[in-house]
């Protein structure tokens, strides 16, 4: 926790030097994952959190994604966040989360879920017009089926929506759901991270 707390200290004075703004430890930083552009990473500043975009898993079910997080899988390094994450990365992303379980469209969220889901992912939703990020956490309905905690805009009347509440069964893969999945950065790459940020919106500023 301090070692956080000296780092989003450091990310508060860089950010406002290169930027000149304020509650900058509130940026979700894209990252790279496998190469150069690839984007496939976001981290949250303020919970030291880097979560994989939910595209990467689409499609698989949580016990498909779970025997793959360990060493040599596709997701090692990763791990199941909580519902209390996914709510903490929605909190920290500027969205309402204060009508959940569940949730009412505002819009109030439309564009915090709309910048979100740009950076995670996201894919149309079975109701019309409306695009969707939806994944699987850690927690579960008291036996075996796990929550899945979504964001959901809609573009035609420009309002968002968070909700959670609904439980799948982990053997169970579809192609509009896939899993949150976080990993915690080493500090020597959260600084790396944030030195590339400040430097790219500096360079921005003088140009």
């Amino acid at each position: 926790m301090k070692t956080h707390q000296a780092l989003c200290g450091l990310v508060s004075g860089l950010l406002l030097l290169a930027a000149g703004t304020s509650n900058t430890c509130a940026a979700l930083v894209s990252v790279d994952l496998n190469g150069p552009g690839d984007n496939l990473l976001t981290q949250d500043t303020i919970s030291g959190l880097v979560w994989l975009d939910l595209t990467q898993t689409t499609n698989q079910s949580f016990n498909s994604v779970f025997a793959q997080l360990g060493s040599g899988g596709t997701f090692e390094g990763f791990r199941y966040a909580t519902l209390a994450e996914v709510a903490g990365l929605w909190q920290n992303a500027g969205i309402d989360t204060s009508s959940l379980p569940g949730g009412a469209f505002t819009s109030a969220n439309y564009t915090p879920i709309l910048n979100l889901q740009n950076l995670i992912g996201f894919w149309p939703s079975t109701a019309t017009n409306q695009l969707d990020s939806v994944g699987m956490v850690s927690d579960t309905d008291g036996g075996a089926n796990h929550e899945i905690p979504f964001i959901r805009r809609s573009d035609t009347t420009n309002q968002g929506t968070p909700n959670s509440g609904n439980y799948l069964d982990p053997d169970t893969a579809q192609a509009n759901r896939a899993s949150w999945l976080v990993q915690v950065p080493e500090p020597s790459s959260t600084l790396l991270s944030v030195v590339a940020l400040a430097a790219a919106m500096l360079r921005r500023r003088r140009s």
